[in-house]
């Protein structure tokens, strides 16, 4: 999807919402009008995402160069996400927030990307071809981090405050094991 910018489900959500409202004023077909006729609220309609991203247990993204964000909802409703492949989005600078995130990051070809933040139950992380990633932290169920030889450098910066992390919330029995993949 090389021309998606924005990654968002409110408008479509906003969309279901008008057209219902619009069916309830017209004497909707979809059952809404008899409600409202006998002096009760209409109901809203499930926003799509609700119900979908709870289901979600693998996203790849790949060739979306052009992707700014991931959207605040993947954060908060996809609670069964167990691997996230993110491949070739030069313009993504975040990924951050995603608690419910439970297996493996895996980033590569993301040449924008600055932050990896608030990922609590990550279990892997692998990174290939990140140079501007400048801060990785609060990933306190990191076990296994996998760098490129291109990563070798500039992870210099965040590897010592991920070790000393995973030091403090595990104790010295249970390093953290950085490896190096070519």
């Amino acid at each position: 999807m090389p021309n998606w910018e924005e990654w968002s489900f409110v408008k479509e959500e906003e969309l279901q919402e008008e057209k219902a409202a619009a069916a309830a004023q017209e004497g909707g077909k979809d059952g809404t009008a008899a409600s409202k006729q006998k002096g009760e609220e209409a109901p809203s309609p499930t926003p799509r995402s609700s119900w979908l991203l709870p289901c979600l247990k693998q996203l790849q993204l790949v060739e979306c160069p052009k992707l700014r964000a991931l959207p605040p909802q993947l954060g908060q409703q996809a609670t069964n996400l167990k691997e996230l492949d993110i491949r070739r989005a030069r313009c993504l600078k975040m990924v951050e927030h995603l608690p419910f995130l439970s297996g493996i990051l895996f980033v590569q070809s993301c040449q924008g990307l600055e932050i990896i933040s608030n990922l609590p139950q990550v279990r892997e992380l692998l990174v290939n071809h990140c140079p501007n990633l400048r801060h990785v932290e609060m990933l306190g169920g990191l076990e296994q981090l996998w760098l490129s030889k291109n990563m070798q450098k500039i992870s210099s910066l965040w590897v010592p405050g991920l070790e000393e992390q995973h030091r403090q919330l595990h104790g010295d029995e249970h390093k953290l094991e950085v490896n190096e993949w070519f």
